[in-house]
Parts: structure tokens; sequence; C-alpha cells
């Protein structure tokens, strides 16, 4: 899997707000590398999921993050939400044409404290992991994982 983050400003990640103040805004930022912190957050999600299975892969997936937002309301703790964008490729091992090609989207929710890096992962982390579970309904994504792509 490789993973591309295509945001034009991939520092900004949302805003903050009190719920008492809803129109002043504060910034949320983001650090580091973002692409790698997704796609060790699809991987294991996908891992979780039984995917790859065990023996060589016969797709490949490449993944662009479109978006990624996420939004605190803060009180006395606070309320997030977020919610990402993803451009999803499958290919076979041994090919550049696409088996498939969507856009994916997923949101999350979280409670917890006010300004907390680690609820925002997990929001972060919830919104890809419905993100990855919207992916997998579609029919047309799971032939193409499991039957079109392999053959390539």
């Amino acid at each position: 899997m490789t993973v591309a983050d295509g945001r034009d400003n991939p520092g900004e990640a949302g805003r903050r707000f009190e719920e008492q103040k809803p129109a002043t805004d504060y910034p949320i930022k983001m650090t580091g590398d973002n692409a790698a912190f997704v796609q060790s957050a699809l991987e294991g999600i996908l891992k979780r999921a039984g995917n790859p299975g065990p023996g060589p892969t016969a797709t490949k997936l490449a993944v662009t993050l479109d978006d990624l937002y996420l939004e605190e309301k803060t009180y006395v703790n606070a309320e997030f939400s977020g919610g990402v964008a993803l451009e999803v490729v499958v290919s076979g091992a041994n090919s550049s044409t696409p088996c498939w090609k969507g856009e994916i989207t997923g949101q999350g929710n979280n409670y917890g404290k006010v300004g907390s890096t680690e609820t925002y992962q997990q929001t972060v982390n919830r919104a890809l992991e419905n993100a990855v579970f919207n992916m997998f309904r579609q029919k047309k994504f799971r032939e193409a994982l499991c039957l079109k792509c392999a053959s390539s």
C-alpha cells in the first residue's frame, strides 16, 4: 500500500470553538508525516479485518488523502467530529492499469479532554475505520480486490 497526502495545505486539520462562542474559531494543526500516519492506520485496520491474508499480495492499493477535517466543540470537556476523503486505486501486482478507482469518505466522533492530541488521533482513526468499512461495502471494490486484480 502507498499513501500520499493530496491536500493543498496538509498542516490544516480543522477548527476548535467554544460551545458558548461558536463564531470564534481556533485552528487545529497537524504536524509530522500525515501520509505515514494514514498509511499506518489503514494498514492496522486492514490487518484487523484479515486483509491481506498470508502469502504474497496479488493487488496494489494506492491511497491519496484528499481531505481530513476535525472539529472540536469545547465546554468543560469536548466533543470531537472528524471526516476523511480518500481516493483509492486498486491495481494488479504487476500492472499499472487500475482495476478499480473510487472516492471513499468516512466520519468519526469522540468525546474527551479539551485539546487532547490523543483524542484528535482517535477521532481521525474512527473516520478512517468508517471509510474502510464504506470501501468494503462497495461490490465493485470487493470484486476488483478478490477477482479482477488478482488475475492481472
